[in-house]
């Protein structure tokens, strides 16, 4: 008997293949995709209980055939991985060419969003759901020269937290997750292009896999921004009230102004 059913989106090779082993060892029958026919065999040889599928996100008629197909075939889908993302359209913004920019929208944001909206209907029927989107380096800072990347990214935390607070009532949670310095093919384009990080050091694969099944296994959390390396076995209800782990304006005061629904008036 599995856990559930779970969909990866870039699930192939690096953090995506990472965290479809994760949820494979939690007892998902996992479906995921990518671009390239050779890496889904090979992972799906690599790791049981996975179903791979040749697609690529941005092809909106092929994503959601495959959707649907997953969803006919199992009834169900209990996890959502976005992990799909690219760091094209890198140097000065003014020197950039604009159509390669927008294009990393499609890829990052637009294409997480469109699989949000055609699996959120399921969770909802059936009361339940978890969803992880990856967002990581520079959605939550400045990072010169990817602008395109952390401009993307940073949407993906608000889409994140607002899907959360939207569908709390439905049981259905929503957390982004920053996977750290990863050895993956977006981090080898950073590199290759002139990308300096902080540290040297390349994360620990097995502190991603360890943050993908707290996330998933957690039965609380939601609309918070984790990465590897915080200390998330810890988070309590106080620190659910709070703001910390989030993207928010932080005020003279040190803390953060949220609006307050308008209410309506007659």
């Amino acid at each position: 008997m599995t856990a559930g059913v779970a969909i990866v989106t870039g699930g192939s090779r690096g953090v995506g293949k990472t965290i479809t082993r994760a949820l494979s060892e939690m007892g998902y029958r996992v479906h995921m995709c990518a671009r390239h026919q050779e890496e889904l065999n090979q992972a799906a040889q690599d790791i049981p209980n996975v179903h791979p599928a040749q697609v690529d996100v941005t092809d909106r008629t092929a994503t959601r055939a495959w959707i649907e197909q997953v969803i006919v075939r199992e009834g169900c889908v209990d996890v959502l991985v976005n992990n799909v993302g690219v760091m094209s359209a890198v140097g000065p913004f003014v020197r950039l060419d604009m159509d390669e920019w927008e294009a990393v929208f499609d890829r990052n944001l637009f294409s997480m969003a469109r699989i949000c909206h055609q699996v959120i209907p399921v969770m909802i029927k059936q009361g339940r759901g978890c969803i992880i989107n990856l967002a990581g380096g520079g959605s939550a800072y400045p990072r010169k020269h990817f602008t395109a990347y952390a401009c993307s990214k940073a949407a993906v935390l608000r889409l994140s937290d607002t899907l959360a607070e939207e569908l709390r009532e439905f049981h259905i949670r929503v957390n982004a997750v920053a996977p750290g310095m990863q050895r993956s093919e977006i981090w080898r384009h950073a590199l290759k292009v002139g990308e300096r990080p902080v540290h040297e050091r390349w994360a620990d694969p097995e502190a991603l896999v360890k943050l993908i099944k707290y996330i998933v296994s957690s039965p609380f959390l939601t609309g918070k921004f984790l990465h590897i390396d915080d200390d998330y076995e810890h988070i309590d209800e106080q620190v659910m009230a709070s703001e910390l782990y989030t993207l928010r304006r932080v005020s003279p005061s040190g803390r953060s102004v949220i609006p307050q629904p308008a209410t309506e008036t007659r």
